[in-house]
């Protein structure tokens, strides 16, 4: 159960408990929709991103949305997307300049720095998810 209780603001749990700050709700929303409507990463490029990190940090709310992430993905950008958000997940320190040639190879500089930013912004959604207490029931009670 969540720790904070819900605004007016927002369609879900999680937007709810962010509305109580409705700028930064707004803005967090705008980036979110930038994030997605991305032309060239595309919808499941950043859904396994998602699901890498909401799996990865053990977010109970996060991830309940699709299920884990396909492991066994074949597509090399989305292979190594997952890569590194795993990487970042696990020690951000332990990211090398060898892991970014092969990033270099798959993505051009303005994709390459759209996908990092996109990983913070998801590891944040959910540490916010964490914090804040949410959770599969706060989904079911909504």
């Amino acid at each position: 159960m969540a720790r904070i209780k819900e605004s007016t603001n927002g369609k879900s749990p999680y937007k709810k408990i962010m509305g109580n700050n409705p700028m930064i709700h707004d803005k967090w929303n705008s980036l979110e929709a930038e994030f997605y409507s991305h032309p060239t990463l595309g919808a499941e490029l950043l859904e396994q991103v998602r699901r890498v990190s909401a799996w990865g940090q053990e977010c109970e709310y996060w991830m309940s949305f699709g299920g884990p992430p396909d492991e066994l993905h074949q597509e090399k950008r989305i292979k190594a997307a997952m890569s590194l958000a795993k990487q970042s997940i696990e020690n951000p320190h332990k990211i090398t300049d060898k892991d970014f040639e092969l990033l270099n190879k798959l993505f051009n500089e303005e994709e390459l720095s759209t996908l990092c930013s996109f990983i913070a912004f998801i590891s944040g959604a959910n540490k916010f998810g964490i914090i804040v207490g949410l959770s599969k029931r706060d989904l079911e009670k909504s």
